[in-house]
């Protein structure tokens, strides 16, 4: 698995004069080209692969970036895309906020009889998960092709 460094995401963006990144045009999941507005800590992308969606998160996941994480997760939705898996590979720190995000998220998706399954290898995210006892409650593999299984 490719883990994209801060060289590959600053490739792939440009600072503008606002002071916000945004992506190079790309296509949203509905099929539409748009320049993504990105949070200086946070970037997200889509790939669909084996029936599922695949949905990287590169950076910190906590109160400032999890309303962009919702956005972009909730388009995927709408687009009918239901069984998602969430590659949180890059991620090295997430708080209590984005634990709540990802129950929202399967709590959504079980909705459209769909399935949600998580991507988490750094080990500090994973104990928040063991601690909270989440875990049990969302699948959380080591790698994308484990969570395609």
């Amino acid at each position: 698995m490719r883990v994209l460094t801060s060289e590959v995401l600053a490739s792939r963006s440009c600072i503008c004069g606002t002071g916000v990144r945004q992506a190079r045009p790309e296509t949203s999941p509905q099929g539409i080209a748009v320049r993504q507005a990105m949070h200086p800590k946070i970037g997200i992308s889509h790939r669909d692969e084996k029936g599922w969606t695949v949905v990287e998160v590169h950076g910190e996941v906590d109160v400032a970036t999890v309303p962009r994480i919702r956005e972009y997760v909730s388009a995927c939705i709408d687009a009918g895309r239901h069984h998602l898996i969430v590659d949180m590979v890059g991620v090295p720190f997430m708080d209590s906020t984005g634990l709540g995000l990802l129950v929202g998220i399967g709590k959504r998706i079980r909705t459209h009889t769909g399935d949600l399954r998580l991507v988490v290898t750094n080990p500090g995210v994973l104990q928040i998960f063991r601690v909270t006892s989440l875990h049990r409650a969302l699948p959380i593999y080591d790698s994308v092709e484990a969570a395609m299984g």
